[in-house]
């Protein structure tokens, strides 16, 4: 979903004009992460699958005495300027960011011993070692090693369960919106931050009572050619929002999104 012109002129075309001005006021931005594979692949840059930069003696989390699995790093300092400048307030403005889930991705709530998702942040100036899992197994498999293409992009509240933001929307207003977002350029791109994709149960919902308002996304990825995560469908790696707000990453949850 792209700026406030475009906005108007998709709505629009998409028979929302009425709901504009709601839609202007519910986006929350993010950056979109996309797979493209004519960037070359360098140390320390942002990458999804492959192996992590990490600092030596990097401490590979696990969960319940198994190795977790690599998906992606950020480079923080290379996120392209936001229009929205708080945005990026809410990560640190450099170093690495690097994301890891459980071998079977499954809902999992952060307890001791047995969290379902990691993220682990390398600040500047460290010297960075492509970083091999310590697994035996030959499961699971590393995720091939893809450049990802980050821009800024807007977000918009899920239409998977009964939010207030579409209390008073028809059903063909709620398809008209999923059919915009369906065909976007962003759909299908990973994303950082924001909120989920319309076609996803939002964190918020009460599907997801053991998290509820107090998480938010803290990045989706879309299980596809690109990242097969053994599932169809979505990850949602979950932060609380105080803890976002502080840098603080040792307490991640994982939610799968099954489509």
């Amino acid at each position: 979903m792209g700026g406030d012109a475009v906005v108007r002129l998709e709505a629009l075309r998409y028979g929302l004009p009425q709901r504009t001005n709601e839609i202007l006021a519910m986006r929350q931005p993010a950056w979109g992460m996309q797979v493209d594979m004519s960037l070359p692949l360098v140390p320390g840059q942002s990458r999804l699958g492959g192996v992590p930069d990490a600092p030596a003696n990097f401490d590979w989390p696990h969960s319940d005495d198994v190795p977790s699995r690599f998906i992606m790093q950020i480079r923080l300092d290379a996120l392209p300027r936001h229009p929205v400048e708080s945005l990026h307030a809410l990560l640190p403005a450099s170093g690495l960011l690097l994301l890891f889930t459980n071998p079977d991705i499954v809902t999992e709530l952060p307890s001791a011993g047995n969290e379902g998702a990691f993220a682990r942040y390398v600040p500047p100036g460290v010297e960075l070692i492509p970083t091999q899992s310590p697994s035996t197994s030959d499961w699971p498999s590393p995720l091939r090693p893809c450049p990802l293409a980050i821009k800024p992009i807007w977000t918009i509240p899920s239409t998977c369960d009964d939010l207030p933001e579409y209390a008073t929307w028809s059903e063909e207003e709620i398809k008209a919106l999923d059919d915009w977002e369906w065909e976007s350029e962003g759909f299908g791109n990973q994303q950082l931050l924001g909120v989920s994709s319309p076609l996803q149960t939002p964190i918020e919902s009460p599907e997801n009572d053991e998290l509820g308002p107090s998480w938010c996304v803290l990045c989706q990825i879309n299980s596809d050619s690109d990242c097969d995560l053994d599932i169809y469908g979505t990850a949602l790696l979950a932060i609380e929002k105080e803890a976002l707000r502080r840098h603080d990453f040792r307490r991640v949850a994982v939610i799968p999104q099954f489509t």
